[in-house]
């Protein structure tokens, strides 16, 4: 009997054995579950729910060659969307520094991740290369035949026509399921914003702009767009009545045609266009309607983003007849191999298709900006944030796919789970609750919004107003000029995220220089892991106020203060490296800071000292580069060097984990050349010392300062 059981163990050890062996090393059969997960070079998401491999095309050739089907395949659909070069064809070393292809390696060519899903989904291959947008290769077989390859299962192609019935069926597959599960996304009789456009139906060849007042309740959809040039048609005082009596569809743009078009293939009635729902010249009419906006795009039954278009005057629906250069709809480019299926008996269509990683899929890479990829043109401009941060349905039609982002869910044509959810955090606005993920939430806003363009400067904080008022009624908090005044600490904790020297502050009052606000160009937040990382103050915060107008309360500022009490130095401003970085010198010891503008120079109160100020736009001093050089040159003969002074304020630290080592958050200061008695925020640095070594500023000492 035990002899029997054994023999038994034995046999089934061997076959387990020979299963495992039988396992393509390189690419575990496209099956997450075959995976080693101790390995090196695996990564598990729990976010995306994909296991994903790190792998170079040595690697997959070589799998390929010892008759891994697999990895033929792979190799194949690589090759045929070019982005690698053939076996035939060694690397040379220019090729590896092409801004064209992905990654690479010497010992092993292009790099990258092969990424295996958990649950649902198909196999992908992630690629990544500064300065170009994040790709990614997908992998499917034929929907028509409804057949799977291995792990590959059917999924439709990416429609080429929007408004046909693959399209339509789409949307409206996805405002079904939206409408009937997510608790969050249900609108009860929403309420209409002051005007909309009446569009008719299909055979109207005019619209009509309506007062709302007599409408009770109905369905309306919006319209998000970059308006480029200033709309040919608008609603004006003048013309408010003409409006109303009828607008012919061929005088409109096209962005607002497109629209129309697809709000009348979803069965809607009514469209809100701002340019033709607000009336433009009045002050008091656009007052009114944008402190409604949160309102108005919640309400709206769904919102149409017109990503791939940059004017108003431009289509965004598939096809076009003559599409916008940079933004091409051309019909997608798919590999297709004919392979057996598992059992040999019948042939299966396996396609690869080559996305970019826009929209839901796009990440920010830490990378230089000018080699930051490539955004849709409306994810490029500050006021559609938060048209599509509030919209209870957001649908996103880019160059590449149709996406629709509700309160609870993402769905996409692809079906990609890649960057999911990565674009505000992993807690949406709609299910905030608790103030640590607010103000996560609210740093992913200011990271986000802060790299869009805004045609006036002065539409800084209120393009975002409607936002914070969303966060702000969430958790109650004092709102300073883009910052919470219970999370102050950390909301102090930014700086640029790219070079300065093209950069001067504003001729306009935007907001105090302590605020993310005051400076343009994007913002990068420096709470470690989101919050992870404890945080140890070393200054107090005593007050912190700002005012704006009582109709705007989130709007517009005309001044700001805030009052602190900490350890601060005295320093020195010695030159510019070659990254766009100053030198600061605190006695014996130099750091780098990081500029927030331009810098110049200023006399202290008593004209005793020059000190370093921001360079407004109307400076007409010398910029602080080249002055350092020209001090520069005059040091070689003069053994006393005129000097620009700073102060260095150490806001905190964080603690680098497993290592008894802290990063010093700290802020460069100057003297307001506004206000006596006063500071403005210049710059930003972080410093990394042992806890046991001398003390970093060692000549501070513990004042109480005010910054404007």
């Amino acid at each position: 009997m035990d002899s029997q059981e054994n023999d038994t163990s034995d046999l089934e050890y061997d076959e387990e054995s020979q299963r495992l062996q039988a396992v393509c090393s390189c690419c575990f059969d496209l099956n997450a579950s075959l995976v080693d997960s101790a390995s090196d070079d695996v990564r598990l998401d729990q976010s995306e729910l994909v296991i994903s491999v790190l792998r170079n095309a040595a690697q997959l050739r070589d799998a390929a060659t010892n008759s891994c089907e697999s990895c033929a395949v792979m190799i194949n659909a690589l090759k045929y969307h070019s982005l690698i070069t053939s076996e035939s064809s060694p690397i040379a070393l220019d090729e590896l520094e092409d801004p064209n292809l992905p990654s690479q390696s010497n010992n092993g060519g292009v790099r990258f991740r092969l990424r295996l899903p958990i649950s649902q989904g198909n196999p992908e291959i992630s690629l990544s290369s500064p300065g170009l947008p994040q790709r990614f290769l997908q992998f499917y077989t034929d929907e028509a035949q409804g057949r799977s390859w291995k792990t590959i299962v059917p999924m439709p192609d990416i429609c080429n026509d929007n408004l046909s019935r693959q399209g339509i069926v789409f949307i409206n597959s996805c405002l079904r399921l939206c409408q009937e599960r997510h608790a969050h996304c249900q609108q009860d009789k929403p309420s209409l914003p002051t005007r909309v456009l009446d569009i008719g139906t299909g055979n109207d060849t005019h619209v009509h702009l309506v007062e709302t007042r007599d409408i009770t309740t109905a369905k309306y959809t919006a319209l998000s767009y970059c308006w480029g040039c200033d709309p040919s048609i608008k609603t004006l005082t003048r013309n408010l009545e003409d409006m109303k009596s009828g607008i012919a569809l061929e005088k409109l743009p096209a962005a607002y045609v497109d629209a129309i078009a697809l709000t009348r293939q979803l069965d809607v009635r009514y469209i809100w266009i701002d340019a033709l729902c607000i009336i433009q010249d009045s002050h008091r009419d656009w007052e009114r309607e944008c402190s409604k906006m949160a309102d108005t795009y919640a309400n709206a039954y769904i919102t149409i983003g017109a990503a791939s278009s940059p004017s108003v005057t431009n289509h965004f629906l598939k096809p076009q007849l003559h599409p916008p250069p940079h933004m091409s709809h051309r019909k997608q480019d798919i590999f297709t191999a004919i392979l057996s299926d598992t059992g040999g008996e019948m042939q299966v269509s396996v396609k690869a298709r080559l996305m970019q990683a826009t929209g839901a899929h796009w990440l920010w890479q830490d990378a230089r900006n000018d080699e930051q990829p490539l955004m849709e043109p409306l994810t490029q401009r500050g006021w559609t944030l938060q048209e599509k941060v509030l919209s209870t349905r957001f649908l996103s039609i880019s160059s590449m796919e149709m996406v629709l982002t509700c309160k609870e869910k993402i769905f996409c044509e692809c079906g990609s789970r890649l960057n999911y959810q990565r674009e505000f955090g992993r807690t949406p606005l709609s299910r905030i609750s608790q103030y640590d993920e607010a103000f996560n939430f609210w740093h992913k806003i200011v990271e986000n919004y802060s790299k869009r363009k805004l045609t006036q400067s002065e539409d800084r904080l209120p393009a975002i107003s409607a936002i914070a008022a969303v966060v702000q009624k969430k958790i109650g908090s004092e709102y300073v000029a883009g910052l919470w005044a219970d999370n102050i600490d950390l909301d102090l904790l930014w700086r640029r995220a790219e070079p300065t020297r093209a950069h001067i502050a504003s001729s306009y009052y935007i907001a105090p220089s302590f605020s993310w606000a005051s400076i343009t160009g994007e913002i990068d937040y420096l709470c470690f892991r989101n919050g992870k990382w404890p945080y140890e103050k070393a200054t107090k915060i005593i007050e912190v106020t700002s005012e704006s107008r009582p109709d705007a309360p989130l709007g517009r500022v005309t001044k700001g203060r805030l009052v602190l009490q900490g350890p601060i130095a005295p320093g020195y401003v010695e030159r510019q490296d070659s990254h766009g970085w100053f030198i600061v010198r605190i006695g014996s010891t130099r750091f780098s800071f990081c500029p927030d503008t331009a810098l110049s120079t200023t006399m202290t109160e008593n004209g005793s000292e020059v000190s370093v100020c921001r360079r407004p736009s109307e400076h007409n001093r010398e910029d602080l580069e080249r002055l350092l050089k020209r001090l520069d040159q005059k040091e070689k003969h003069k053994s006393e060097r005129n000097k620009i002074r700073c102060w260095v304020l150490r806001l905190g630290a964080y603690p680098i984990m497993r290592r008894e080592e802290k990063e010093h958050q700290w802020l460069v200061l100057g003297r307001s050349g506004t206000e006596t008695e006063c500071f403005e925020r210049v710059g930003w640095g972080l410093v990394k010392k042992y806890d046991e070594e001398e003390q970093v500023f060692a000549q501070e000492t513990t004042e109480t300062i005010t910054l404007v």
